[in-house]
């Protein structure tokens, strides 16, 4: 059981004011500095019984971290109190304690060590741990010759594998690919059916939903809603979509886009400008998407251009992607038609109303050239699809044909 008492947590910051003039200005007129408080937390209160799944949600900054901080016993509270029963587990960082020199197998002692597992219980599930990893043709590799993703995973498995009364999991299931955060969720149900109780935090909303009984929406350090999953993510989501400010448009101009990994990207070509044929979509709409793209490099040749075009609804799952090369079309870009759309037409995709957003990723010339995510958002709203007369919500994703010119 966990029980959370009118929690709060309050950072107090001084201004910086060091340069010599203020120094001396401030010794002779006794100008004191102000602090400048924070509140990551507001007065929390939450009961979560023995056996509960209970998500945690918010957006970066609403106080989730802290929370758990506070409940591991890292930090301490400003005022109030958190009462856990039973020993706990906390996974907020996968891999703490882990050392880059020590092969697979060393670090397995050395975490499970630091984890609080004793001597007989990590020899008794050592091949537990290595089986579950599935890193058994690895184990006596040193670990800086591990990819993240294998490190990661024996790091979650050793975890797992300590007997706990409460486990809370921090964004730890992103771990490997899709078959190992199966037996990870897996072991999280496991869990919840011998009566452990979990606190999961994560940004994958549809994963929240699918696992959890209950879910906390945590913004400002304060509680906005304490109800179901699907109460309490649609809250969220509706607030979420008006932060944003998304607003109805045909055109959205891309140059500007913030773009993930830019680091890597090549950039000899960039998407510029996206296009819609309409301002809203209804469910048997036939959709246009009209790309353009800009040349930095006007001296070289641009060949086998390919653009993907993924679309992820509001849980953030990727419910629809395409690409040219699908349909065995090859672009090259023109230094004489510069302007010349790239264009997708989709079939209608019978999508649910409400707020989506895509992601474009540009290979050419057998390099990474641009990849902006999460920039460009549209609206589905319900509309007829047989007769004028009849309006319902669509609630399934129907797979369409495109083509592409």
């Amino acid at each position: 059981m966990i029980s959370v008492k009118n929690l709060t947590k309050k950072y107090s910051f001084l201004p910086k004011n060091n340069s010599l003039q203020n120094i001396f200005s401030n010794f002779f007129t006794l100008k004191k500095k102000e602090n400048s408080d924070f509140f990551a937390l507001k007065n929390i209160n939450f009961e979560i019984e023995k056996g509960e799944i209970v998500g945690i949600i918010g957006r970066n900054g609403a106080g989730k971290s802290t929370l758990l901080k506070i409940l591991s016993r890292i930090i301490k509270p400003s005022s109030g109190e958190a009462i856990l029963e039973g020993h706990l587990q906390s996974l907020l960082e996968v891999g703490t304690g882990f050392h880059q020199d020590l092969t697979g197998r060393e670090n397995i002692w050395l975490n499970g060590g630091l984890l609080g597992m004793s001597y007989a219980e990590i020899q008794s599930k050592f091949e537990q741990i290595i089986q579950f990893a599935e890193l058994s043709a690895f184990v006596d590799m040193p670990l800086s010759q591990y990819s993240s993703g294998m490190a990661m995973r024996l790091a979650f498995s050793v975890a797992v594998h300590l007997e706990s009364d409460i486990l809370i999991l921090d964004e730890v299931l992103a771990v490997g690919d899709d078959a190992f955060q199966k037996k990870c969720i897996q072991k999280i149900l496991d869990f919840k059916n011998n009566q452990k109780t979990i606190l999961l935090v994560s940004h994958q909303l549809s994963l929240v939903q699918k696992l959890c009984e209950r879910v906390i929406w945590l913004d400002k350090g304060e509680i906005m809603c304490d109800d179901t999953p699907q109460i309490a993510i649609e809250k969220y989501l509706s607030t979420q979509f008006s932060a944003t400010n998304i607003q109805n448009s045909l055109k959205k101009n891309l140059k500007n886009a913030t773009r993930t990994q830019e680091h890597t990207l090549k950039k000899e070509i960039i998407f510029k400008e996206i296009i819609f044929n309409k301002d809203v979509f209804f469910p048997q709409d036939i959709w246009q998407i009209s790309i353009f793209l800009e040349n930095f490099e006007i001296k070289n040749e641009i060949k086998d251009i390919s653009i993907s075009i993924a679309i992820f609804n509001q849980y953030q799952e990727r419910i629809y992607h395409i690409n040219n090369v699908f349909l065995a079309k090859k672009w090259n870009f023109s230094l004489d038609f510069p302007e010349k759309p790239y264009i997708f037409r989709i079939s209608p995709l019978r999508l649910q109303a409400g707020f989506y957003s895509l992601n474009l990723y540009m290979e050419a010339n057998n390099s990474l050239q641009d990849w902006v995510q999460q920039q460009v958002h549209f609206e589905v709203q319900t509309g007829h699809i047989y007769s004028s007369d009849q309006h319902f919500a669509i609630r399934a994703l129907v797979q369409a044909d495109f083509e592409c010119e």
